[in-house]
C-alpha cells in the first residue's frame, strides 16, 4: 500500500483481494507504534497527519498515532 501522487486519486484495482484486511495490515507494519488507521478524513490536521495511504482497492487510509502512543513518546522524551 502506498500514498498517492499529491492531487491524484488512487486507482481501484481490478484484483478481487480481501479488502477486508487492509486496514490491519497497516497497523501491523507500524512495528510496535499504536496507530489508529480510519477511512475517515481527520477532523484535525496535527503534527502527525500524513497524506492518505491508498489500499489495492482504492481506498484511503489515514494513519496517525494514538493519543496512548503519543503519551508514551513524551514521557520517554521527558527520561
Amino acid at each position: 500500500m502506498s500514498a498517492p501522487e499529491p492531487g491524484k486519486k488512487a486507482a481501484r484495482s481490478t484484483e478481487t483481494g480481501d479488502h477486508s484486511t487492509c486496514a490491519q495490515q497497516l497497523r501491523d507494519g507500524m512495528d510496535g507504534i499504536d496507530v489508529t488507521v480510519s477511512a475517515a478524513v481527520p477532523l484535525i490536521v496535527g503534527p502527525y497527519t500524513t497524506e492518505p495511504f491508498a489500499c489495492p482497492h482504492g481506498t484511503l487510509f489515514w494513519i496517525e498515532p494514538t493519543s496512548e502512543q503519543v503519551a508514551k513518546w513524551r514521557a520517554e522524551e521527558a527520561g
